[in-house]
């Protein structure tokens, strides 16, 4: 399903939805689950004042199948935010995602990372925060 609107001049929103074939290793699990997700995309743009965009993805009903046989349910969010002015900019990356299943098994993936540029095209990258945590608390890899 593609959307398309228009809410100013320079600025548009597009809707996009499709499968991901995925394999994850859960550690929390000791095994290898994989399958297909579906995924629900909204992007807007907006080159008025520069360059502005915001990239949000989630997976919608995402079910992933493990090498026992478990199943694992997929919920969570991909942010990106992205502004450039003046040959400068910046990124701003947020993931979030749980892989979980009846029997309690949990993983989480939580990254927060920033690209900046400076108008030398000087380029630094910060990760703020990486956490990979079992429900048990210990990752197991």
């Amino acid at each position: 399903m593609f959307g398309f609107t228009t809410s100013a001049i320079n600025a548009q929103t597009i809707q996009n939805q499709f499968d991901i074939p995925i394999s994850v290793y859960i550690p929390c699990a000791g095994e290898l689950a994989s399958g297909s997700l579906p995924m629900h995309v909204i992007q807007i743009y907006d080159n008025k004042d520069g360059w502005y965009m915001k990239y949000h993805a989630q997976p919608q009903g995402g079910v992933l199948i493990g090498e026992t046989g478990t199943v694992y349910r997929t919920v969570g969010v991909t942010q990106q935010m992205s502004i450039k002015t003046n040959k400068a900019g910046n990124i701003t990356f947020i993931d979030n995602f749980h892989m979980v299943s009846k029997g309690g098994i949990q993983l989480s993936i939580h990254i927060i990372s920033h690209i900046t540029s400076n108008p030398n095209a000087d380029i630094t990258v910060d990760f703020e925060n990486i956490t990979v945590e079992c429900s048990d608390g210990i990752v197991k890899f």
